[in-house]
């Protein structure tokens, strides 16, 4: 990340604009939360992954502005996380 070659700086920017529109893509696909479930104090499965996928936005921009591959990290931890908490959901590897 932190090179200073144009070629490198745009293919940088490139990555990270992808990886922002998928999960933003997956942000803006979950279904709305009523308001019981957001008020509560054990909120829905959409909101919780709503969070989640708030947390990984604010972190691949944390990590462009600041230049800080050490956010990405926590993203992908948070993405790898989230797909073995799928993976479990669906039965996969029982």
């Amino acid at each position: 990340m932190s090179s200073r070659d144009p070629a490198d700086l745009m293919e940088k920017a490139r990555l990270l604009h992808d990886a922002f529109a998928i999960v933003e893509f997956w942000l803006a696909a979950l279904p709305p939360d009523d308001a019981e479930s957001t008020a509560s104090t054990n909120p829905s499965f959409q909101a919780r992954l709503r969070t989640a996928y708030t947390f990984v936005l604010h972190r691949i921009v944390k990590a462009n502005l600041n230049n800080k591959p050490e956010d990405l990290e926590e993203a992908l931890k948070m993405l790898q996380h989230l797909r073995q908490v799928f993976r479990k959901e669906e039965g996969v590897g029982e």
